[in-house]
């Protein structure tokens, strides 16, 4: 199926001739589907009986069962839940995105593609361009300025980007009038969502379950090089045996862990992570435990944190510009001397680059003895007290150095290794 065919089958209609739009998503309970809204539009239909209808007469026959309806006046966010009447594709949520200039669509139903019968036509809307982000709510502007009439309608249907995630619900348009086209629209963040779903104790859309690393088993330092495999029989043998105390974890508490511990101004939601970005966090946990034996016990985050602190980057870039395009707000509280921060979301070109070491014998006078100092405060120069390191660079060093590693010895050839890569 086409994507713009993917979001006309997750774009409802809710209400009759006057009523607003949503979005279809699909949370990990497996008997419940929501429609994501903006609460302003549930508030202009009368009664709480709504009535729910999709494009080119999509689930005609089905009777959609409303459940419950979750909002926040506050943000205009709506959540309603219904009995999964179908196995809907997933789409997850995605943070506003780095580039500004990006393609991405508005969906819904306009009231002026209404026929005789009132029967709504859904209508797509390009977008060129994502502005501001202030106060939960996101700006952005249309590809082609639309007039006034023609976003009634439109308010509660989805803004996705071109890869099957949902960046917000719209909440209104800054054209005041037909004459007046600015252009300028507002959407309501998928975060806002997020917050919702968990002050509500609801099932959270993620593509995965997040109380384990089971759906990641498969995927953790799986080699497609067969060469590499027969090298490092031996060494993913033992390093599989180090994942049945991985296995119970839940990525997501140790990954919010981290940034709790460093008490990070901006924080990464874990929804935004992909499954790739998961098996290399397990990657880092396992590497941890090879690396401090004597220090790490059962994963935990306090003890991992005063040696490897783990700063997913919503952005990729080169390793050699990490002092200078990895985003500040991102690194939190300075954790001390003997601290690496292994960097998430970047790519790697080779084990050569995947470490960039700070100096030997770092100046921390900028610090000035407290603890609770904050790394942005420093300012980029102080970057260059730190070590950072790719965290691809636990599958790198195994599959650059693949025949080194054979033999009984191999855990400690690989310790070696890696200690040589970060520390010199």
């Amino acid at each position: 199926m086409a994507y713009a065919d993917e979001l006309k089958a997750l774009t409802v209609r809710i209400g009759g001739k006057d009523g607003g739009s949503g979005v279809l998503m699909k949370p990990l309970q497996s008997d419940v589907l929501y429609i994501l809204t903006a609460w302003h539009c549930l508030e202009e239909i009368e009664g709480e009986d709504y009535q729910f209808f999709f494009a080119d007469g999509l689930y005609a026959n089905i009777n959609v069962h409303k459940r419950k309806v979750y909002y926040d006046k506050d943000t205009d966010a709506a959540i309603i839940e219904i009995d999964r009447f179908q196995d809907t594709r997933f789409v997850g949520f995605a943070e506003k995105p780095v580039m500004t200039n990006v393609v991405c669509y508005h969906t819904g139903f306009p009231h002026c593609r209404a026929d005789e019968n009132s029967e709504r036509e859904y209508d797509t809307r390009i977008i060129d361009c994502i502005l501001h982000d202030t106060n939960n709510l996101v700006q952005y502007s249309y590809a082609k300025i639309p007039q006034k009439h023609e976003l009634i309608g439109m308010s509660g249907g989805g803004v996705f980007d071109g890869d099957f995630h949902l960046l917000g619900i719209h909440k209104q348009s800054a054209v005041k009038d037909d004459k007046e086209q600015l252009g300028a629209a507002l959407y309501i963040p998928c975060r806002c969502f997020h917050q919702l779903i968990v002050k509500e104790g609801l099932s959270p859309i993620y593509e995965f379950d997040l109380s384990t690393f089971r759906p990641f088993k498969d995927v953790i330092f799986k080699f497609n090089n067969q060469g590499a495999e027969r090298d490092l029989e031996v060494l993913l043998g033992e390093t599989a045996s180090l994942q049945i105390g991985l296995m119970n974890k839940s990525p997501q508490d140790l990954f919010e862990g981290f940034q709790e511990q460093r008490k990070c101004t901006e924080k990464v939601m874990a929804y935004s992570l992909s499954k790739d970005d998961w098996a290399r966090f397990g990657e880092f946990l396992l590497a941890t435990k090879i690396l401090r034996p004597d220090k790490v016990n059962d994963y935990d985050v306090k003890q991992i944190g005063m040696y490897f602190q783990y700063v997913y980057s919503k952005k990729d870039f080169d390793m050699l510009e990490v002092k200078k395009s990895l985003d500040m707000k991102m690194m939190g509280k300075y954790m001390g001397a003997e601290c690496v921060y292994v960097i998430g979301g970047v790519t790697s070109k080779t084990v050569t680059y995947d470490v960039i070491h700070g100096p030997k014998v770092p100046d921390l006078s900028v610090a000035n003895g407290n603890e609770e100092f904050d790394i942005a405060d420093g300012g980029r120069a102080f970057m260059n007290n730190l070590t950072f390191v790719n965290c691809h660079l636990f599958r790198d060093v195994m599959e650059y150095n693949g025949p080194a590693l054979k033999g009984d010895d191999a855990k400690a050839k690989y310790q070696s290794l890696l200690k040589q890569y970060i520390y010199g």
